[in-house]
């Protein structure tokens, strides 16, 4: 662990910020980083619970000449998404997370960082530990899983929040002060498969696609970062027209919610058919290459011939065209930019996660997400059509609710407190990525709720940064909104 983070500025947070990073903490196995910071804060004489899904809450009183100031609540969540560059060796289960900086950035050392939502954790820690800081009562809350569906925050306790005011820090850009958010959906497409011994002579070829940029499957949406699996898709679609062949297995994407960045398809091909299939996949290759370099520079198709192995079984021919049908048919990216939110994305859809083999059959997992519920609802029954369509099963789950924007006098409030830090104008938005505040409003439908943070890049990425000097402007900006709260009413 480089000491150097130490130095950085605010002091507190980044001292917590490292500890976070020595904890390993991916989405289902950040419960070791949970009971850190529970036990810390019974040392500390904090008030301090945990309810059935894993969620903490701590309380913290306020300092003196702070006691009538309405209780406010500050929300992160525990999980990071876990994503290694393909030739880097990490266990994100025992390994550390490695800071790196990098002048003005903050990197880690080919995985993702974990800032987003890292870097809001730190930031309550250390107000929380902070005692010379001036606020009135605070509730500190700290969520698990959010990345993997919101399963922390939906299976909250019921009533356990005394606030009324609620700051979540999940927002990846500086000087943009987000009051609505996308909700979303995971649609899961099955289809059981039937495998066989492969035709005799026949030869094995693995077909990689890689160097893609990936991204946040929300925030990054319409930002023309293509996906690995839809090229992958396509490239074997167009192969397929043209020279028949049989998958063995299918594997692209690592998590629900990122882009992905690559893709790998292995493939028998008969002795007869082999000579054509290297013919039509040379051609299919440099057509789908033009077709997506400007977009993703280093990306970059691939094949090998695999050495025939006993394990190698091929699914039926019969089960080939509708399956193919299906990936290249199968929609992806933005659906509709919003007509109420200038320069926003209302609806999109995102391949996350394609998987195909004799264990588990053939499962693609698309996130959907809107910023309208029912637009959701009407992209499902979609998808169902085209499931029927092709023989395939169709299963909705993690739904969760977008979160509608409100102006209120605390929203007006940290509007006021963000133009005095920036110097200027602060932008209000929509953001088309999941938060947990739509859910939050669920369980407490008076509260009235924002979200700040400091500049992301890069998220659900090894190429995930943060900028350090933006994480001390929103650091600053936390503690001013709790110092100047005393004229605020819940």
């Amino acid at each position: 662990m480089s000491s150097s983070i130490l130095n950085l500025n605010p002091t507190l947070l980044w001292k917590w910020f490292n500890t976070i990073c020595s904890i390993p903490h991916p989405s289902y196995h950040d419960e070791p980083l949970a009971e850190y910071i529970f036990n810390w804060a019974k040392q500390q004489n904090l008030f301090v619970e945990k309810d059935s899904a894993g969620n903490i809450l701590i309380r913290k009183p306020a300092t003196a000449g702070y006691e009538k100031v309405p209780s406010i609540a500050i929300q992160a969540h525990l999980d990071m998404v876990p994503q290694a560059d393909s030739d880097k060796q990490h266990d994100f289960l025992v390994d550390p997370i490695t800071p790196v900086i990098k002048d003005d950035y903050l990197y880690a050392d080919n995985t993702t960082l974990g800032a987003d939502n890292g870097i809001g954790v730190a930031s309550i820690l250390a107000v929380l530990e902070d005692n010379s800081l001036e606020h009135g009562p605070i509730e500190a809350l700290l969520t698990r899983n959010e990345e993997v569906g919101m399963e922390g925050v939906i299976g909250l306790a019921e009533n356990w929040l005394e606030s009324k005011l609620l700051i979540n820090t999940d927002t990846e850009e500086w000087g943009e002060l987000y009051l609505g958010c996308a909700g979303g959906s995971d649609l899961t497409f099955h289809k059981d498969l039937e495998f066989k011994p492969l035709k005799e002579n026949s030869k094995v070829y693995k077909i990689s696609l890689t160097g893609f940029r990936g991204g946040h499957s929300g925030c990054d949406i319409h930002t023309n970062r293509e996906s690995a699996i839809r090229y992958l898709n396509k490239l074997l679609y167009s192969i397929y027209r043209k020279v028949k062949f049989n998958f063995i297995d299918l594997y692209a994407g690592q998590a629900r919610n990122a882009i992905p960045r690559e893709a790998y398809a292995t493939v028998a091909v008969t002795n007869e058919n082999h000579a054509s299939f290297l013919d039509q996949l040379q051609k299919a290759i440099e057509k789908f290459t033009n077709s997506f370099k400007l977009a993703e520079v280093n990306g970059k198709y691939s094949f090998t011939e695999l050495e025939v192995a006993e394990n190698h079984k091929r699914i039926s021919c019969s089960q080939m065209p509708t399956l193919l049908n299906f990936l290249v048919l199968v929609p992806n990216g933005v659906v509709r930019y919003s007509d109420e939110f200038e320069n926003t994305t209302e609806t999109s859809l995102s391949a996350g996660v394609m998987r195909l083999n004799q264990e588990d059959g053939f499962k693609y997992l698309i996130l959907s997400r809107s910023v309208i519920d029912s637009s959701n609802e009407i992209l499902a029954e979609e998808m169902q059509a085209l499931a029927e369509l092709t023989g395939i099963k169709l299963s909705v789950s993690g739904t969760y609710s977008s979160w509608t924007p409100e102006y209120n006098d605390f929203t007006r409030y940290v509007e006021n407190e963000y133009n005095k830090a920036v110097g200027g104008k602060v932008k209000v938005k929509v953001i088309h990525a999941g938060l947990e505040c739509g859910i939050l409003k669920g369980h407490y439908p008076e509260m009235k709720v924002v979200s700040i943070g400091p500049d992301i890049h890069n998220p659900h990425t090894p190429k995930e940064h943060v900028k350090i000097s933006s994480v001390e402007n929103y650091y600053n900006l936390l503690i001013n909104l709790l110092k100047n709260a005393r004229d605020l009413t819940a």
